[in-house]
């Protein structure tokens, strides 16, 4: 019997392969992940009134995230058990920001909320899907959850199972950026059979992603 490829070298797979989608599609440059014992990646902490400094911070760094041509991020953290199955993802996407002195040296307005707008309007459309157990609550708060927007009112809904890199850097590229097929193909493999499903009976009864 053929051995089942756990999540992890899926996870690994994928992520090193990303590299050969830059400048043929919306990806600048895509840098290496860490990798460490059960962890692929790093967590990442974006917050509204500092957003502009973090997501800096993460581009600075050079490491744990995919750059794409106006200079939004994607950033992915994945955790495992012992045995290489998923045990917790996070999957990020940050728009990227002027800061407030580039902004208004670029925007000429008399409305001095003008700024304060602006962020609020990129903020909105920060996208996260986490799996994890913690904080779960049937409906509202799935074991797989997609976050649009970064301020704890905004929307979250369910999604039907984890996500691997190939599907999560698919749907920014393909949904955000509208990318053509053509410049895809080396991240349409999607590993769908390898996944188990994470909603309940009667989530799946529900509206899902």
């Amino acid at each position: 019997m053929e051995k089942k490829v756990t999540d992890k070298k899926i996870v690994i797979s994928q992520l090193a392969k990303i590299h050969s989608l830059e400048k043929r599609s919306s990806i600048k440059k895509s840098y290496a992940f860490s990798s460490k014992e059960n962890i692929v990646g790093e967590k990442i902490y974006v917050k509204p009134n500092t957003y502009h400094e973090d997501l800096t911070k993460i581009v600075n760094s050079e490491k744990n995230h995919i750059l794409l041509f106006d200079n939004s991020v994607i950033s992915m953290h994945y955790c495992f058990d012992t045995k290489g199955r998923m045990t917790y993802h996070s999957l990020y996407y940050i728009p990227d920001i002027y800061d407030e002195e580039f902004f208004w040296r670029t925007n000429q307005s008399d409305n001095e909320m003008a700024y304060y707008d602006y962020v609020n309007a990129v903020i909105a459309k920060y996208l996260r899907i986490d799996f994890d157990v913690e904080g779960y609550n049937e409906y509202n708060h799935s074991l797989v959850h997609m976050h649009m927007g970064l301020k704890s009112t905004d929307f979250r809904f369910p999604v039907y199972s984890y996500l691997y890199p190939n599907e999560f850097v698919y749907l920014i590229l393909k949904y955000i950026y509208t990318d053509d097929d053509s410049k895809l193909k080396s991240i349409a493999s999607f590993a769908k059979n390898n996944r188990i499903i994470k909603l309940t009976k009667t989530e799946k009864e529900k509206f899902f992603a």
